[in-house]
């Protein structure tokens, strides 16, 4: 299959200067990028999921002078020129697709939930702010998220969906920061948002 990373900064440009998020996608087998996707708008790229159409979704932060905003771009069929799906982050976090089309996403200013299919303001907030990186159980009943808010790697388990601001379980991760977060096995590719 395809592989899609997002890369804080575009460094097959060769610019690890902060301007230049992209998705380097790696075609089956490769092991070098065989096609770039960006947007002029995405500073820096956080994190990405795939829906079960082979859309690709990417929460990114736009810069302009001293701040900056959280967006969510769409490439759909994972090529062509990026969508911006209207979707404004204070800091963006994970996102992962749902089997009813909602995006999951991490605010790391104000949590995680769902942006329904077509709309642009989340509902059934849980966690906290300071939420990063998240992943969803096979049946969509619990999600495990990164949550520095709290403690520095602290991985929090809450019942899905929110709201639901207390975790069902935490664990303290020695040594652990920003970092990905992945559960076995995992929820499938969701429907298209």
């Amino acid at each position: 299959g395809t592989v899609y990373v997002t890369n804080f900064f575009d460094y097959t440009k060769g610019c690890a200067s902060g301007n230049d998020g992209a998705v380097e996608v790696y075609a089956g087998g490769s092991t070098t990028p065989t096609s770039t996707l960006t947007d002029p708008n995405m500073t820096y790229a956080f994190y990405d999921a795939v829906d079960d159409q082979g859309n690709l979704y990417v929460t990114y932060l736009h810069v302009t002078g001293p701040s900056g905003s959280g967006h969510i771009d769409e490439w759909m069929g994972a090529s062509g020129a990026a969508t911006d799906l209207g979707i404004t982050l204070q800091a963006p976090g994970g996102i992962q697709t749902t089997r009813n089309g909602a995006l999951l996403v991490c605010d790391q200013e104000v949590g995680c939930g769902d942006f329904e299919p077509g709309t642009t303001t989340m509902t059934n907030v849980f966690a906290t702010s300071g939420a990063f990186p998240i992943a969803l159980d096979k049946h969509e009943k619990h999600a495990w998220v990164e949550n520095s808010g709290v403690t520095t790697g602290q991985l929090q388990k809450y019942k899905y969906p929110g709201p639901d601001k207390k975790a069902k379980q935490s664990i303290t991760v020695p040594g652990g920061g920003y970092s990905g977060v992945a559960v076995s096995p995992p929820a499938p590719q969701g429907a298209p948002y």
